[in-house]
């Protein structure tokens, strides 16, 4: 895996997917649940460099998935950080929030002390940004009766100046943590048969995941022979 990270570090993502994908089979076949989720967490982030949201994405359902199956609290919470930085950086705050405090509250409980302070500063920018539409409007209505009254009761005296709008665009239904993940999961599945099905994509057969040429992936028959030369689909969609 150190290998892959540095390949990942040179933004070299064609040999670091090959690479975690071969340390992902290797955790595998030793039966080793926390090296499964170790390299799911690494598949996840050079998927996402290399532009595979879909993918990264399920990626980060399954490791939520396997840290469950195995009993895994640090790695579920990994699972729900990464999760939550993946919509945090795709500016969708609304899923970000929930699942970065999910994460926050699973740290906290099992005394992870780094990996706490670091979502709670994540969660706190997350927050942030969420408010942010209700500020600028706030600001772009100060003349407005009692808008400069709530400016100053927040500069001052910290009220929240966002209670009591009942603006849709300002106040939005705050999503479950279980909702965020099976609309997430629907999303992967529509995109998972749309490549299936699409016309290009038969199962058994090397099919490209993108518009990049050089990264290609194996179908459902594999072996350790491939891993050099593809990158298995079942890594990423189906968990085998």
């Amino acid at each position: 895996m150190l290998r892959g990270m540095c390949e990942l570090s040179r933004n070299d993502t064609k040999n670091a997917l090959a690479t975690f994908t071969n340390a992902y089979y290797i955790q595998e076949r030793l039966g080793s649940p926390k090296g499964i989720c170790e390299t799911r967490i690494h598949l996840a982030a050079a998927l996402l460099m290399n532009g595979d949201n879909h993918l990264s994405l399920n990626t980060l359902l399954l490791l939520k998935q396997s840290a469950e199956e195995y009993n895994l609290p640090y790695y579920l919470a990994q699972a729900y950080r990464h999760l939550g930085e993946f919509f945090l950086h795709s500016g969708e705050t609304s899923k970000a929030t929930p699942l970065l405090d999910e994460a926050r509250e699973i740290f906290q409980e099992h005394s992870h002390v780094l990996d706490f302070e670091q979502v709670r500063n994540l969660e706190a920018i997350s927050a942030g940004l969420e408010l942010l539409p209700n500020y600028i409007m706030l600001l772009s209505g100060y003349e407005k009766p009692g808008y400069m009254a709530k400016m100053i009761d927040w500069k001052d005296l910290r009220k929240p100046f966002w209670e009591g709008r009942s603006d849709d665009n300002l106040l939005s239904r705050k999503l479950s943590v279980d909702e965020i993940i099976e609309e997430s999961k629907m999303e992967t599945e529509k995109v998972r048969r749309g490549r299936l099905f699409g016309g290009t994509t038969t199962a058994k057969k090397s099919v490209a995941i993108n518009e990049n040429p050089d990264i290609v992936v194996v179908g459902d028959e594999h072996s350790s022979d491939d891993l050099g030369d593809g990158l298995s689909e079942n890594v990423y969609l189906s968990g085998k």
